[in-house]
Parts: structure tokens; C-alpha cells; sequence
């Protein structure tokens, strides 16, 4: 591949039209949503940790087990592949950390022979989450599990 002066001038043709298309965006957003989605973001983002773990768990992946909870979801998810009679096996982990009205609970789930921290122990965390937050909802004080 040659790169030469038009290769450039695209090159920066292209960011540019990126970046006014982001400011654009963010202009648009910031009129239809106004305060509500700046004390959002500052509730999601103003820690750099729970910024970086919020940034871990998304919608699609191993944090699917996650999608519509009640509460802010934080986790992080793995396996740990071992060999046992010849054979190889998988332990699946996930850690995860539930967050919101001034509350916190952190968990962590370990599957042996799990098939993957996704699949096999993100929903058992979430199951545990959601258990105490709906103990949490109904008794309106600090349960123990």
C-alpha cells in the first residue's frame, strides 16, 4: 500500500468529519437529555475505578448476564483451565460488585468444571445480586447472605 499526499488529505478528511460528527452528537444529546443524563454519567463515570469497570461490563460478552438489573452491575469474568486424568478441564469465575442507593455488594463465583465465566458463573452472580437486592427492597436495611 502507497501512501502519498491524497492518502493523507483523506486521512485527515475523515477525522474531521468523525470528530464534528461526535461533537454534533454530544450537542444533541446534551439538549434532549439535559441535567438528568450529566448527573448519570458523573454518578457512572466520576470514580476512574467504577469508570474503568463500567467500562468492562457492556451490554453484549460476558456481562450479558448483567443486562436489566435493578442496580449498577460491575464485573469481571474468566476461566482457569486445569488437566486431570489426561483430561482437560475448566473452573469459570466471575467477580462482579452490585451498586446503587448508597448500597454495595460484592461477590465472587467460582464453577468448577464451569464452561466459561460468562456462561456458567455470570448468571449464578447476578442470581446471588438480584437475591439480596430484592432482600434489600423489601426489608430496607443491610441483609447478610
Amino acid at each position: 500500500m502507497e501512501f502519498n499526499m491524497l492518502s493523507v488529505v483523506q486521512l485527515v478528511g475523515g477525522l474531521a468529519l468523525f470528530i464534528y460528527g461526535m461533537t454534533t452528537m454530544g450537542k444533541g444529546l446534551e439538549r434532549a437529555a439535559g441535567s438528568k443524563l450529566e448527573k448519570t454519567l458523573e454518578k457512572m463515570t466520576g470514580n476512574v475505578f467504577k469508570a474503568l469497570l463500567m467500562g468492562l461490563v457492556v451490554t453484549e460478552g460476558t456481562g450479558s448476564a448483567f443486562r436489566g438489573a435493578p442496580y449498577g452491575a460491575y464485573a469481571k469474568t474468566g476461566s482457569a483451565e486445569y488437566e486431570s486424568g489426561g483430561e482437560r478441564k475448566t473452573h469459570a469465575w466471575c467477580n462482579a460488585i452490585g451498586e446503587g442507593n448508597g448500597k454495595q455488594l460484592a461477590v465472587c463465583v467460582i464453577v468448577e468444571d464451569g464452561k466459561s465465566g460468562g456462561s456458567t458463573a455470570a448468571p449464578v452472580a447476578r442470581a446471588v445480586l438480584d437475591a439480596w437486592w430484592a432482600g434489600e427492597e423489601n426489608h430496607g436495611e443491610d441483609t447478610n447472605l
